[in-house]
């Protein structure tokens, strides 16, 4: 690979942070990744393939746990624009896969009336699809619609990128909220995690999201509208960034979902052992109860049953079982 492939350093993945290391069946970054260069290995993290490498960025926005280092979007400002020039084109951005809606809207200022995108020839570009640039793209301006801002954007390929005023900084909640239009329920100030900054965000924009914003799970219903879950928790600690929790209330067992903290990797429908879950995105912010579930409860400790019990639970039916055992013996 030729030097003027790759400015930046291979993508790197801390492999106690990886959730494979702990068994999860995730593929998030090798699912994005554009040219092959994430191994997934039976088990353990998973691995770059520092030579097939470009290092675009595409997995570390991907990473539900923030396990992947490289590269990151260097958002700029003239006097009246936001922009973001990739390293092909003389910039500190890899490349625009790595960008989210979220990078972009969360760096805006007051005095930014437009969007403005330096690339070089993305269907030259070794560093990833130009078609995949272009969902970037388009994911933006998606974002921006929904959102209710009127600001343009712009792709400009194989063009100058203009003089920048300054480095952009990190989010600022009043900045934020400058350039949003008003919102009866804005975010508390902008911590500096990465899924802190999308809670801020996501509070600032209030009800205004667009379509990969509120990604979540769902459960399944059987032909009578009842929900497939089991209520067997297997998901819980599955998921990586906490997002789900549940509560058994006695006659009811009932499963939810953080909207702001879910970052739709799937471990979560991966895991579930009777398929009840799938993934699906909400362009409002959805209702976070995933399921209710009036589970059976055992017959004689009144614990919620589990998948494969059915009138008793494990523990008490084994001790009935033991018990008619004796009794038989005993000619009883």
């Amino acid at each position: 690979m030729s030097t003027w492939q790759r400015l930046s350093p291979p993508a790197a993945i801390a492999p106690a942070a990886c959730v494979r290391s702990a068994g999860f069946p995730c593929a998030a970054c090798a699912d994005a990744c554009p040219n092959e260069a994430i191994e997934l290995a039976s088990s353990g993290a998973a691995r770059v393939s520092a030579a097939d490498c470009t290092s675009c960025g595409a997995c570390i926005p991907a990473c539900p746990t923030a396990a992947i280092s490289g590269g990151h979007p260097d958002v700029r400002h003239t006097e009246s624009a936001c922009c973001l020039t990739c390293e092909q084109a003389g910039g500190a951005t890899p490349c625009l896969v790595a960008v989210t809606p979220e990078d972009i809207l969360s760096s805006l200022r007051a005095t930014d009336r437009r969007i403005e995108l330096y690339t070089a020839n993305c269907q030259d570009c070794p560093i990833a699809p130009a078609a995949q640039v272009e969902t970037s793209v388009a994911q933006l301006r998606g974002a921006l619609q929904v959102a209710g801002l009127p600001h343009p954007v712009s792709h400009l390929t194989d063009v100058e990128p203009p003089a920048r005023s300054d480095r952009s900084v990190a989010m600022n909640r009043r900045q934020l909220l400058a350039v949003l239009p008003p919102t009866p329920t804005p975010g508390p100030a902008a911590p500096a995690g990465a899924l802190e900054r999308r809670e801020t965000f996501i509070g600032a924009l209030g009800h205004r999201a667009w379509h990969p914003l509120y990604p979540r799970p769902i459960a399944a219903s059987d032909d009578r509208g009842r929900s497939v879950c089991t209520a067997c928790r297997a998901c819980l600690p599955a998921c990586p960034t906490h997002a789900l929790s549940a509560v058994d209330l006695g006659a009811s067992f009932e499963l939810s979902v953080e909207p702001s903290a879910c970052v739709g990797c799937g471990i979560c429908v991966q895991t579930c052992p009777v398929d009840a879950l799938a993934l699906v995105c909400d362009r409002m912010p959805p209702n976070p109860v995933i399921a209710r579930v009036y589970a059976a409860h055992c017959e004689r400790c009144d614990r919620p049953l589990h998948p494969g019990e059915t009138r008793l639970c494990t523990s008490c039916d084994s001790r009935e079982a033991i018990a008619a055992d004796v009794f038989k013996q005993l000619g009883w």
